[in-house]
């Protein structure tokens, strides 16, 4: 029998917490866990995972990026975060962005985060009523880039996006296309609103999560050839 749910956390008490409240309610379905970023990899491609809970803090912090890296073009694998601090509305917001599954706290309680293993294992999504109800979350539906695929976008658009994902400057990429510096910060801006996109890191995401550029892309716009940390005008909105 396939093994395709994961635990993933760095602390092991965590990890067989969560993994012996999960495997109350599957029937029979073997439960792995993952210690760090490779092994967690690794166990994804293997067992193809279907359901990957994540802990909030894994490797330092749990970012979109690093979702959506160990994502890739897996189409199957779904992430739901789990976390034993206290929940901020804003992290959930952006997993949620990202297209996460649900975001368990078990600071709500054992039974909340039961019900929430509940309707993740049966498919569903599951994320707290209070984060849903609070202001700096009523937009949540304005913006999910795994629902963006039915957006239309034309093949400029694509280029553009790649472009500037890769940190390419308003005026790097007029050159680049032969087009007028106004003309390419307009199209940018039909890009942003066509996508809800409202800033340059949710840009990388989105072209991350739609496998327009690849990690290692990221990774030379934003260190650069020599490997050194470049931090003027890469993935910055200075120009919007």
């Amino acid at each position: 029998m396939a093994n395709n749910i994961i635990v993933a956390s760095t602390s092991v008490p965590f990890a067989e917490y969560v993994r012996k409240n999960v495997e109350q309610l599957t029937r029979m379905e073997p439960i792995v866990l993952a210690s760090d970023l490779e092994d967690l990899k690794e166990k994804i491609k293997r067992y193809q995972a279907r359901l990957v809970f994540l802990e909030s803090n894994f490797v330092d912090i749990a970012t979109p990026y690093m979702m959506a890296v160990l994502k890739g073009k897996n189409k199957k694998v779904r992430f739901a975060i789990f976390s034993f601090e206290k929940v901020v509305s804003e992290e959930v917001e952006r997993f949620y962005n990202l297209g996460a599954a649900g975001y368990l706290n078990y600071r709500d309680g054992l039974e909340s985060c039961l019900k929430g293993y509940r309707k993740l294992l049966e498919g569903k999504d599951y994320f707290p009523n209070e984060v849903e109800e609070t202001g700096a979350s009523c937009h949540f539906a304005d913006y999910r880039l795994g629902e963006l695929k039915q957006q239309e976008l034309t093949m400029q658009d694509r280029e553009l996006i790649c472009l500037m994902s890769r940190g390419k400057s308003a005026e790097e990429i007029s050159g680049l296309l032969h087009l007028t510096y106004e003309t390419v910060k307009n199209y940018k801006s039909r890009i942003y609103k066509k996508c809800g996109i409202k800033n340059s890191v949710q840009l990388l995401l989105f072209a991350l999560y739609m496998g327009l550029i690849g990690s290692e892309e990221i990774l030379k716009a934003a260190f650069g050839e020599g490997g050194e940390l470049m931090t003027k005008g890469v993935y910055g909105d200075s120009e919007e």
